[in-house]
């Protein structure tokens, strides 16, 4: 096992290091009777001196390579994102999703980003745009599908705090104003994944238990962000629709047999792959902050 240094770095959590909310980046300063004192370090850090401690076994597993100081790739870990992606029809388009890891190679850093519908690995390179996003405008999925080259990524930001600004004058709910921004219409009962960064663990919940939280009144907000009872019967009516959306591009395929006159008759005519069935847990083992890098 390789004795650490000062000046090494490791990716530690709550389990690793009691003082911590969630996982953050550490630099050993030094090692003394199996104890590494260590500072937080990392993009959003000042420079704070404090100084904390752990055993040095824990700090050695969770060691990471000195090359990620380059772009800090775990700094993105539990947090929403909009980013640049092509779409199917091979438009930039921007896209929403929560960082769920990451992988480094000599060749390239790998962003794991968990979407509503998908799973993506983007490239986290000098020209990669990425937004870390609160939860309100992720919730909101302001500006999703946009074309790139028609919103910058400044201009994109600056209507996430557009929306941040408007929210906070209301005093629960969206705004009219904000609801004639969206590119797309709010979908409350909607499923979005989200990373709880205590443990990392992936939950879904619905767009609106995510706007309620960051919204409502303290005597009406959901007391927990990442537990929501209603995003079962959120999923099974995300769901619901999409199978009939199917069913509806199916019936009107020109030169493709007859139109769908029965349920029963549009189920024999989708495939398995196209249904989506309800998952058998809505939890998976497998906030706010806003930058432009």
């Amino acid at each position: 096992m390789t004795v650490p240094v000062p000046g090494d770095l490791a990716f530690v959590g709550p389990a690793h290091l009691k003082e911590l909310s969630d996982f953050q980046y550490v630099e050993l300063i030094a090692v003394e009777n199996g104890i590494a004192t260590v500072k937080v370090v990392g993009p959003d850090e000042d420079d704070d001196e404090k100084q904390l401690s752990l055993p040095v076994d824990n700090f050695t597993h969770r060691a990471v390579a000195s090359s990620e100081r380059d772009q800090w790739p775990g700094s993105y870990i539990a947090h929403p994102v909009a980013f640049a992606w092509t779409s199917a029809d091979g438009v930039d388009e921007w896209t929403y999703g929560v960082v769920s890891g990451y992988t480094v190679s000599e060749l390239m850093t790998t962003l794991h980003v968990v979407c509503q519908d998908r799973s993506i690995r983007l490239p986290l390179t000098s020209t990669t745009s990425v937004i870390k996003v609160d939860v309100l405008n992720y919730a909101l999925q302001t500006g999703v599908r946009g074309n790139t080259a028609a919103v910058s990524p400044p201009e994109l930001l600056e209507q996430q705090n557009k929306v941040i600004t408007l929210c906070q004058r209301r005093r629960a709910g969206i705004p009219k104003a904000v609801k004639t921004m969206m590119s797309v219409p709010f979908a409350g009962d909607d499923i979005v994944p989200l990373i709880r960064p205590s443990n990392l663990q992936l939950v879904r919940v619905r767009r609106q238990h995510a706007v309620d939280y960051e919204t409502a009144a303290r005597t009406k907000r959901p007391s927990d962000l990442y537990a929501d009872p209603g995003a079962e019967s959120g999923a099974l009516a995300t769901q619901a629709t999409h199978n009939e959306g199917l069913r509806r591009r199916l019936t009107n395929r020109s030169g493709r047999g007859r139109p769908l006159t029965s349920d029963s008759e549009s189920d024999n005519n989708l495939s398995d792959q196209d249904i989506v069935m309800p998952p058998d847990s809505l939890e998976s083992e497998d906030e706010d902050i806003r930058e432009f890098q």
